[in-house]
């Protein structure tokens, strides 16, 4: 969805998942620290999300804005994040929420592969044949990725479910919520979040 959004407004992309998949694969302290947690389904300590966040915001110029994927996960590390966006005078515009029922996510996710090739890996889906026979073009090797097996999905979905409903309420009581329903096409689904932005932001 971020990807398809910033086709339509220029945004920069925090994707915590992929910065943090990046210091695993290149062995930074914190990748080493992190990959036992991300393996079992768990996520970061909010501590390290936090001091993470604030160096990824510093690197956004000042006169783009971004959108945030993964970050904040609970009302902890939305408090940080609302400190760390005052000191730098850029409040968020919107929360928003991807709805979509367990069966579907587990689907979806358990299905999803990386095509690891000479170039940037991509992501596809099992279902998506067109992709599939890009990447064999390629000379690509498909991989799943540790945290896409159903078993460790279903103890994300738990986790997420139990982190996220107190954040929820945190940008709800905020007036900044906004959900969005995801069982459809992706077009479909972000000209729902478009939709969702422009109304918050005008």
């Amino acid at each position: 969805m971020a990807e398809l959004l910033i086709q339509h407004i220029p945004l920069t992309i925090i994707a915590t998942g992929q910065l943090l998949r990046h210091e695993i694969a290149t062995g930074t302290p914190i990748g080493r620290a992190v990959k036992p947690l991300l393996d079992q389904g768990h996520f970061a300590p909010d501590t390290m999300m936090d001091r993470l966040m604030r160096q990824w915001l510093h690197e956004v110029p000042a006169d783009r804005g971004f959108i945030l994927d993964g970050y904040p996960r609970n009302p902890k590390q939305a408090v940080a994040l609302d400190g760390m966006l005052a000191d730098k005078r850029r409040p968020l515009s919107a929360a928003i929420v991807l709805t979509l029922d367990d069966a579907e996510v587990i689907r979806r996710l358990s299905g999803r592969r990386i095509c690891r090739w000479a170039g940037e890996p991509f992501t596809l889906h099992t279902s998506d044949a067109g992709a599939i026979a890009r990447c064999a073009e390629l000379g690509g090797v498909l991989e799943t990725r540790d945290d896409d097996h159903p078993a460790i999905i279903q103890e994300r979905l738990r986790v997420y479910e139990q982190a996220t409903a107190p954040l929820i309420a945190f940008y709800a009581k905020q007036n900044m919520l906004a959900r969005v329903e995801a069982n459809g096409a992706p077009e479909t689904v972000v000209a729902g979040v478009l939709a969702a932005v422009r109304t918050h932001i005008g």
